[in-house]
This record gives C-alpha cells, structure tokens and sequence, in this order.
C-alpha cells in the first residue's frame, strides 16, 4: 500500500474510532445514537446503507420468525460498528481504486 493510502486510512480509521466514541460515552442518550447513525451512514455511504438496511431486514426477520429481538447494548453496538467500518474499508480502499484502474485502463 503507497503511503499516501496508508495516511488516508489511517485518518479515515481514527474518524470512525471518534464515531463510535460518541454513543460509548453516551449509551443512555438517545440522540447520541442517532447522531452515530448518521455519521457512520456518512463515513461509508453508499454501502453503508445497504449493510444497515440488511442489518434491519435480518433483525426484522429474526424477531417475526423467532420472537427474538436483537440486544441493543454496547457489544452489539461495537460488533455493528466492526461491520461498517469492514464495508467502508472495503468500498474506499478496495472497490473504489480498483474501478478506477478499470476506467483509466479502458
């Protein structure tokens, strides 16, 4: 990876680690995770969205199937905010400069 890329995910790392600071620090305050919703949605649009909206379909599914709800607690947090950064990583630093090879190749 060139330099440039590391400080880029570097930074890019350090934004999403101050993200989810937010709602650690503020777990019982409701706008806190809203204010991290959005944020994280920002941090990896657009596949962040599709990822929460399969994260709701499945909890969805889960709940009318089984009758069991999702936790909402700090573990299930951190284990959804793994799972976002995990696609923003993907999609900025994999998807991203590898259609750009494509385009600038064709």
């Amino acid at each position: 990876m060139k330099k440039s890329n590391l400080i880029k995910l570097s930074i890019w790392l350090i934004i999403c680690g101050a993200v989810l600071c937010v709602p650690l620090f503020n777990f019982d305050n409701k706008e806190a995770h809203i204010f991290y919703g959005l944020l994280i949605l920002g941090l990896t649009f657009p596949l962040g969205y599709i990822f929460a909206m399969a994260i709701a379909f499945i909890g969805f599914s889960i709940d009318k199937c089984c009758g069991i709800s999702l936790p909402s607690n700090e573990p299930m947090l951190i284990l959804t905010w793994i799972g976002f950064v995990l696609v923003g990583y993907f999609q900025w630093f994999i998807l991203i400069p590898w259609a750009s090879k494509k385009l600038k190749a064709n």
